[in-house]
């Protein structure tokens, strides 16, 4: 076994376990998060606990730039980690519990402040520490989630049913405790007095959250501060021998490994005390030093590896009287290129990249190629925004009107689900952010670009139009595409797409379902397929001469269990139905696409025997979910009903969309309950679903 493999196996393996699953068997489930922590984790509690905290350089750009556009009290250019675990969980980011513009915590609520020590301040000032930052310790936080379990539940027996299937994580915490000791000129021999305390305090915060009903804690170490610019520039010396290979001061860094040793030392001896309750150690040092040492090859750059992108000059671009966020002190150019932010904290690319080790399979982790952005060609199944901006009337359409969008976004995006798609899991499982809509135009395509639009078909509108069958929604055809993507390549400096992962499709259902609305003859879908994958095969083909080498290529869903194929073509018939009540004939139609699809791909490797050209299978991971109904939590005796829709059979109506103003909407209770959200596109649980077994199965065979 390789190094790299030894340091990370305990890091993966934590989180593997945690959010791996597969289709028919879910390995674990979380309904919500509760975070405790400092500034690694804090989304926004200290720029609201009071004045000090909204004048902190944290609430000033360039904190945030990167994916929200604007600080949000995250100390770091974009997202932390704790963002990207609630996006595996399938969870929307956490609130930060002094967000009083928050009414409702469902799924969980950040505790974590800026600044924060596992001590109280009481105990610090006991050992001539004094914290600069907040009052908000541990304790204090404890006390919070112990004000808001007497909001969500009146009785303990409750709160352990509850909590059961919530996530919890106590820390990272400790490092403030020690970040203020060094700072006011404590010794490491003196500072080490102090691991025991912290530890301890880390420990009773894990025991009082299982006594309230805890049942899977995770308690993170601490990073190798010898790493980190704040420490290499407060004690940097002249003597080479205090710095190991990655130039990282030796003597902190041991520091930083007796803490976790003491950490983990008294973590087995909790899970002794309570076997019935999950609790893991998450070695963040590990993961740090597995990045360092590849920082080159996951693409920082390798000169400036333990240089903060944000801040004043000086050997590690930190210093204690200009901080990032204070007036005059600039960010790099790329923050992708630095590991360190501000010189305390991580960029988001860092922290996604730590991440990313824990969403793939563990199996998998060291077979996954990187990739730095994704381009998603296709309709309604991946388009993140783009018929709401290429159509005015699309703006004011139903899908841009709640409940578009609520489970997730709490708002309309453009995205035909309750909430995220299979490209909005894709994505933060290879550590990148959302995709943005090409037609987004004031928005940053730096990780890719999803051209897909709504309604988009295979074959081009004029020649569909010629066959008596018309695009209701759009002209932006698979070509359409295509030449989106021409413009925005000639936008780049670096025209290189090695290392960007191309996905085309799904697409060509609407091409069948626009011939079914037009003609309703099966066998015109069937004259369609042949040339529906010819055009797909074109485009993939030229893509490939474009310069990609890494393309995903899906088939279709199975059509005859969608309920708007099912309303459409609905018969007296029972023969016409297989046995999970699915229409036997659009299935065929569907199988027979991905055949000939599959047949074609065959022939592109062929042709381009340089690139990597996979076939998602939607057809049987969408099918498992029908077949698996009740195993995944959806209810079998409505599992092909829109969970959005006007009524009917499968509760859908191609006068009454889902959206539609003015018309009375049934919206069901629960959409994680069922597949279908409006009759025509799938739910954010069932897409959740899908992009599992999608990463599982596709990402080891694109190294």
């Amino acid at each position: 076994m390789s190094l790299g493999v030894m340091m990370i196996i305990n890091f993966v393996i934590v989180f593997g376990f945690l959010f791996s699953s597969s289709v028919g068997q879910r390995q674990c489930s979380f309904n919500a998060i509760y975070q405790f922590g400092d500034s690694i984790s804090d989304t926004g509690n200290l720029v609201r606990e009071g004045p000090a905290g909204a004048a902190s350089p944290f609430s000033h750009l360039p904190y945030g730039e990167t994916f929200f556009g604007k600080p949000t009290g995250r100390c770091s250019n974009g997202l932390l980690m704790i963002d990207y675990l609630a996006t595996a969980a399938n969870l929307p980011f956490l609130n930060p519990y002094l967000d009083k513009n928050t009414t409702t915590f469902f799924n969980g609520v950040n505790f974590a402040v800026a600044g924060s020590t596992a001590l109280n301040n009481a105990v610090l000032a006991q050992h001539h520490i004094f914290n600069p930052v907040t009052n908000s310790s541990l304790s204090v936080q404890l006390e919070w989630f112990r004000t808001h379990l007497s909001t969500i539940c009146s009785t303990r027996r409750e709160c352990v049913k509850m909590l059961a299937s919530a996530l919890f994580m106590v820390g990272e915490i400790g490092g403030n405790d020690y970040n203020y000791a060094f700072s006011q000129n404590k010794t490491i021999p003196q500072v080490m007095q102090l691991v025991p305390l912290v530890v301890g305090n880390t420990i009773n915060a894990a025991r009082e959250v299982i006594f309230h009903g805890a049942r899977t804690v995770v308690v993170p170490g601490n990073f190798p501060i010898g790493c980190i610019p704040v420490y290499l520039t407060a004690f940097g010396t002249n003597n080479t021998a205090a710095y190991d290979r990655d130039n990282c001061l030796i003597g902190l860094n041991h520091f930083s490994v007796f803490h976790n040793r003491v950490l983990q030392r008294e973590l087995a001896r909790l899970r002794r005390q309570y076997p019935y309750v999950r609790i893991l150690y998450a070695d963040y040092y590990s993961a740090f030093r597995y990045v360092l040492h590849r920082a080159d090859s996951l693409g920082f750059e390798k000169d400036s590896v333990l240089k903060a992108c944000c801040g004043a000059g000086g050997d590690y671009n930190f210093g204690f009287r200009n901080m990032c966020g204070t007036e005059n002190v600039t960010a790099c150019p790329n923050p992708d290129l630095r590991l360190s932010w501000d010189g305390i904290h991580l960029t988001q690319k860092a922290y996604r990249l730590l991440v990313s080790l824990l969403l793939i399979p563990s199996d998998a982790s060291d077979h996954t190629r990187r990739f730095d952005t994704i381009y998603q060609f296709g309709d309604s199944l991946s388009d993140t925004g783009n018929l709401i901006r290429e159509i005015p009337s699309a703006a004011k359409s139903a899908i841009a009107r709640y409940p578009y969008g609520e489970t997730f976004f709490n708002k309309p995006t453009g995205r035909l689900s309750d909430g995220r798609l299979i490209i909005d899991y894709i994505a933060p499982a290879l550590g990148l952010p959302l995709l943005n809509p090409y037609l987004a135009m004031n928005e940053s395509f730096r990780y890719g670009v999803n051209f897909a639009v709504v309604g988009a078909t295979a074959l081009n509108t004029s020649f569909l139009r010629n066959r008596g069958i018309y695009s209701v929604f759009t002209v932006s055809s698979l070509e359409v595409q295509l030449e989106m993507f021409k413009t925005y390549l000639q936008s780049l400096a670096n025209k290189r797409l090695d290392s960007a992962l191309f996905i085309v499709g799904e697409i060509g259902s609407s091409d069948y379902a626009f011939a079914s609305i037009f003609s309703k003859l099966t066998k015109d879908n069937t004259e369609l397929v042949p040339l529906v994958i010819q055009k797909i095969k074109e485009i993939v083909g030229k893509l490939i001469e474009l310069g990609a080498t890494r393309v995903i290529v899906p088939g279709i869903l199975p059509n005859g269990c969608i309920p708007s194929f099912l309303t459409m073509n609905a018969t007296n018939d029972k023969s016409a139905y297989d046995k999970y009540g699915c229409l036997i004939s659009a299935n065929k139609i569907s199988d027979y696409h991905n055949t000939l699809l599959q047949q074609a791909l065959t022939e592109l490797r062929t042709t381009y025997p340089h690139a990597v050209i996979l076939y998602a299978d939607y057809y049987t991971s969408f099918f498992n979910l029908i077949k698996n109904a009740d195993k995944l939590g959806f209810e079998k005796v409505n599992v092909l009903k829109a969970c959005c829709g006007t009524g009917g059979a499968y509760n859908f109506d191609f006068q009454r969309f889902c959206g539609t103003e003015d018309i009375p909407v049934q919206v069901c209770p629960d959409p994680n309950r069922r597949v279908s959200w409006d009759g025509i596109h799938l739910t954010q649980k069932a897409y959740s679903l899908m992009a599992e077994s999608l990463i599982r199965d596709l990402f080891p065979k694109l190294s």
